[in-house]
């Protein structure tokens, strides 16, 4: 599991280097996972709260601080989408979509990479 969680951190770094990306934001359900990948959690990029079974209301301030957070952000790579439920994955949708103003295409038209184990259940 360690070679297979190195192997997708080194795919990434090829792929932020041979691209040029200004930015790019890396995400993962678990702290350790993001840890490895020196990404942040879900959670905390998105100000999604835990055990949420709403789409959380953003109020102005907030909503206002992630379009000025993320206004060159090219390209998502979430990690381990196994342990991420049909839920926040619609959440991460519709708040890209808010952030972006882009309201018809999937993730705020941003690119979006996601990854997983397969090893996993």
């Amino acid at each position: 599991m360690l070679l297979i969680q190195t192997l997708i951190c080194f795919i990434i770094d090829i792929l932020i280097q041979t691209l040029f990306l200004k930015t790019v934001l890396l995400m993962a359900y678990i702290g350790k996972t993001t840890f490895n990948i020196d990404g942040t959690t879900i959670h905390s990029s998105l100000f999604i709260p835990h055990n949420c079974k709403d789409l959380p209301s953003l109020n102005l301030e907030q909503l206002d601080n992630l379009i000025k957070k993320y206004d060159q952000l090219q390209l998502i790579v979430v990690d381990e989408i196994s342990l991420i439920g049909k839920r926040i994955l619609i959440f991460i949708d519709i708040l890209l979509r808010s952030i972006k103003c882009v309201h018809t295409k999937f993730f705020g038209n941003l690119d979006v990479i996601i990854t997983r184990d397969f090893y996993q259940v």
